[in-house]
């Protein structure tokens, strides 16, 4: 008996094996200490991200280790989210091998974790004391004790009486234990809220806010079946099984929060359903299942148990089918989804090429969910999985009794809807022909397994094209291709967008400029990139397929090969161009792997990079190696990638840990380099940034590094609050009016360490950050004040982006004037903080005063001073305007809208100049009208760079106005 049914899809974790480093902590079984000087070098490694600071807590067994923040109220330490300590910082997965040796790695698999009641940040519970709670051979937990805080007013407008300094409501009392156990696969978190007052408290729940950066992926799934998730849109809470996530870096880690004693739990998203999407920053609280106008009597309590599992996978679906076991076998329960259920299962085989295809599927009715009250059926099709399409493999679900259907559907597979399976009965297998082919309905009974048997996947008719991208002579060059379908409703998707090896989204990366690119049936325009100084290629291909009588189908490519030249039409001469603001998965909100933004950065022809994950130095030593496995991988063939393609400047983003009355808002963030990668040292070189200020920072790291260290001010607009409102624009957090100014007592501090660095000693700051130009606009008139202050700050721009479409990384990008000699770091990092430079987002623009350059001192004659101006672009990018600006005013404007061919403007222009010292910047591109209106262009260029306005500025040329020799 042979079973077949047309389609479905594979649903099986794929483990991930990662890299370890030794702990270096003894082999007791349950562990508990808090972090000091003592001991300090046991737990604060060279972790990629926070992990253990100085008064932290470090609870292990032998299965895995969890860091949590030692502070009390007004202590933020590493969690800058919550008002006080107590939350989860870090929980990592222990291998012991052979010999019995500890070994883990320090990946944050939950950024932030603490707890609030209600669902809501408004009201989270703030910690007055931690301590040692149980220490043995066999349990370790820890003990908090604290209050609800009031810091929306939600409980004082509803008569609790709250501290009016602490916003401390001390009549609700809260204890929290966090415990875990010898040999345990995960630790329970246990929290009751009591109210010692002596009125009835608006207290409906109790439970965990997770936070959530852009490097974890799907926040959210309820097991196979089970659970309900509203439309997109709806804010109402879920009552799912568990909720669960995972860790897009290495290692990988997959993470589910559930609760046996209840069975289900309640989970609440940032505004909207976020259930299967990269969440990008954002948040989900997971709380004790609850009503509206739930109220808390006094003398009563409310008890919250669950249980937090984490697995070493590259999915999620590890931890998820961990929990779902342990609530299959929990105590029954009215809430328990899990009481009755049965089995599906089968087998896929999928043999056809899968490259650049993705699948989803999703299970229609039956589909069973806890609303609150009862356990219903779900009013609308219940979402199970979604996978990537790469192999064959066995699929195994529980789901509660029914009669289903399955629907499939996706990029690169044809779109199906089934209700039945069908079996194959062979009586004499010497007799063609003698079968017997009956069809049976997807029925799941309680205690059963209904087998589907064999499973087909059908692939979609498409086709590959061999692609070659070169210059004019001849050579592979990297190049971008943005495939645009001719047919609107088509969707092109070749990877999500931080991918890189399939493409990401619509775009396609020929890193090394030969590449085969798969395309469905129809037909496609395409663009070819190599940043601004290049011309678009544009090229039309198409994918058709023919089946004879005999059903046997032809897949036809036009043209089977395309061989594109790349035509440079602006030479940048002595310039190289540079991204000070590359970030990877390496930084919490971002999920792009190394090798991905490196396909990207080559196809957009940058030259130099600055490594700026936050608070890890990231290694990019032989990056060349995985770019040429990647290759053999897709064709068998060996090739060597030039190391000098990209060359990397080493550094990282730091924060400004330190709340107080100048930063009331948030954080300042700063790109300091160069930092040597160096194992050993907390961020691979970075160290310890947990409750500093930013000169001391800079100190320790100047401390450790051979090579004069700078610092850039980045983005120091930017807002994006996190859900609590915190922000990581300095002048954001400092609610500093615009124009800016550095006189404030901000940047007076200085270091702990007494060597008189202050947080003003930083010499760069970025005036264009990413596309955000209504930043950019403020960030411009607080440059141009500073500069009138009489500091020389020299600006930048950097991409800073978290994914690698589309948005790309070289947009903006800056522009640093080098000269002839072979390539020296040192000498590129002299020139790039000298300010010889430009930014731009498109235009070439290289302006000189006599052999003077931007960020140089000039001296006026007469009152003027010769610049000598060239505008160059290709056809594709749009320059509409030319400005001289002196002191921060517009004196002159020139219009540009209607030249063409590669110089748009070629002159020497003199500028009046006052007779005290001033300084002029240059800028060209949109109008300053347009950028403020949020004008964008059209044509190819919106296209190859979405989101973007055409702009280009100088670095300031520093004008001696007053003769004396010196600018101020």
């Amino acid at each position: 008996m042979r079973k077949l049914i047309p389609l479905l899809l594979l649903f099986v974790p794929v483990y991930h094996s990662g890299c370890y480093h030794s702990t270096g902590i003894a082999a007791p079984a349950s562990v508990i200490s808090q972090v000091d000087d003592n001991n300090a070098d046991s737990f604060i490694g060279d972790s990629p991200k926070t992990m253990a600071s100085e008064g932290d807590f470090y609870i292990s067994n032998n299965h895995f280790e969890i860091v949590v923040d030692g502070g009390t109220v007004g202590e933020r330490k590493q969690n800058f989210l919550a008002p006080t300590g107590g939350s989860v910082i870090d929980i990592t997965n222990i291998v012991v091998d052979s010999l019995g040796n500890r070994n883990s790695y320090n990946n944050d698999n939950i950024n932030q974790i603490f707890q609030v009641v209600n669902g809501n940040l408004g009201t989270p519970i703030a910690y007055t004391s931690i301590k040692v709670d149980t220490l043995t051979e066999a349990t370790s937990s820890l003990k908090l004790t604290g209050y609800v805080m009031d810091r929306d007013g939600a409980l004082q407008a509803a008569g609790v009486q709250v501290d009016p300094v602490t916003k401390l409501a001390m009549g609700l009392q809260v204890q929290t234990i966090y415990r875990i156990d010898k040999n345990d696969e995960d630790f329970t978190v246990t929290t009751t809220v009591s109210n010692d007052g002596s009125i009835m408290a608006p207290i409906r729940t109790v439970g965990d806010y997770v936070f959530l950066g852009g490097n974890n992926l799907k926040p959210y799934i309820g097991a196979p079946g089970l659970g309900y998730c509203p439309a997109q849109g709806i804010m109402t809470p879920v009552y799912v099984p568990f909720a669960s996530f995972a860790v897009h870096s290495d290692p990988f880690d997959s993470l589910a929060i559930y609760s046996p004693d209840d069975g289900v739990v309640e989970v609440t998203f940032d505004g909207c359903n976020r259930a299967y999407t990269r969440s990008g920053g954002q948040y989900l609280t997971v709380s004790k299942p609850s009503h509206a106008g739930d109220m808390l009597a006094p003398g009563e309590s409310l008890t919250f148990v669950r249980h937090v599992v984490s697995k070493r996978a590259n999915s999620q679906y590890s931890a998820a089918f961990y929990a779902i076991g342990k609530l299959d076998n929990a105590p029954e329960n009215p809430r328990n989804l899990f009481s009755e259920v049965g089995g599906l299962s089968g087998f896929i085989y999928y043999s056809t090429n899968s490259s650049g295809l993705t699948v989803t599927a999703e299970q229609l009715l039956p589909g069973s969910y806890f609303d609150g009250t009862n356990i219903s059926a779900s009013p609308i099709p219940v979402p199970f999985a979604t996978y990537r399409t790469i192999n064959s493999g066995s699929f195994s679900m529980l789901v509660p009794p029914g009669r289903y259907q399955i629907r499939i559907q996706g990029n690169g597979v044809e779109n199906y809807l089934f209700s039945q399976y069908q079996v194959i009965e062979d009586p004499d297998p010497d007799v063609t022909g003698d079968e017997t082919v009956t069809s049976f309905p997807i029925d799941v009974e309680v205690g059963k397994t209904a087998s589907v048997g064999n499973v087909v996947i059908k692939q979609a008719d498409s086709g590959s094209i061999e692609t070659f991208s070169k210059d004019v002579d001849g050579n592979l060059i990297p190049a971008r291709v943005t495939v645009l379908p001719d047919d609107p409703g088509t969707l092109v998707y070749f990877g999500d967008e931080e991918e890189g090896a399939k493409g990401s989204l619509n775009n396609f990366f020929l890193y090394y400029g030969d590449r085969k690119i798969r395309l469905l049936s129809g037909s496609h325009h395409m663009l070819f990139s190599h940043g601004p100084l290049y011309a678009l290629t544009e090229e039309t291909a198409s994918v058709s397929a023919t089946t004879d009588d005999e059903g046997n189908t032809t897949i036809t490519t036009t043209p089977e090969t395309l061989d594109v030249t790349m035509d440079k039409i602006v030479d940048p001469g002595p310039y190289l161009s540079c991204d000070p603001a590359v970030k990877t998965s390496g930084s919490y909100n971002c999920a792009v792997s190394k090798r991905s933004r490196l396909m990207s950065v080559l196809a957009e022809g940058l030259d130099v990079i600055f490594a700026a994950d936050i608070n890890l130095v990231t290694n990019y030593d032989k990056y060349t190696d995985d770019l040429e496995r990647q290759y053999r991988l897709e064709t068998g063939d060996k090739i060597t990638i030039d190391p000098d393609s990209v060359r990397v400047i080493s550094g990282a983003t730091v924060k400004n840990f330190v709340p107080d009355s100048l930063l009331q808002k948030g954080f300042g963030e700063f790109t300091i380099f160069p930092i040597k990668w160096k194992k050993g040292v907390k961020g691979y070189g970075v160290g310890e940034t947990g409750n500093r200020h930013f000169a001391t920072v800079l100190d320790n790291i100047k401390n450790r590094s051979d090579k004069d260290i700078h610092a850039i001010l980045s983005n120091p607009r930017a807002e994006n609050p996190l859900p609590n409102g915190v922000v990581s624009g300095l002048f954001t957090s400092m609610n500093m009016p615009v124009p800016a100014t550095l006189s404030d007592p901000y940047f007076e501090k200085t270091s702990e360490l007494g060597t008189g660095t202050t947080n003003g000693d930083f010499g760069m700051m970025e005036i264009l950050a990413g596309n955000e130009y209504g930043q950019y606009l403020m960030v411009r008139q607080d440059w141009f004040n500073i500069l009138r202050e009489g500091r020389a700050l020299i600006g930048c721009g950097g991409s800073g982006y978290v994914v690698n479409a589309p948005e790309f990384s070289g947009s903006p990008r800056t522009w640093v004037h080098y000269g002839s000699d072979p390539y020296d770091e040192d000498t590129f990092i002299q020139e790039f903080t000298a300010g010889h430079s430009f930014i731009s987002t498109g235009p070439f623009l290289d302006v000189t005063a006599g052999d003077k350059l931007p960020g140089d001192t000039v001296a006026a004659s007469e009152g003027t001073v010769p610049l000598t101006i060239k505008v160059q672009a290709p056809d594709w990018i749009p320059v509409n305007e030319l400005r001289i600006v002196v002191d921060g005013t517009v004196v002159q404007t020139i219009d540009l809208s209607t030249e063409s061919g590669p110089v748009r403007y070629s002159a020497t222009v003199p500028v009046v100049v006052p007779s005290s010292d001033s300084f002029i910047v240059v800028e060209c591109g949109a109008t300053l009208a347009d950028i403020a209106a949020g004008i964008l262009p059209g044509g190819n260029f919106s296209i190859v760079y979405p989101n973007t306005e055409p702009i280009a500025f100088t670095n300031p040329f520093f004008v001696d106005g007053d003769g004396d020799g010196s600018w101020h």
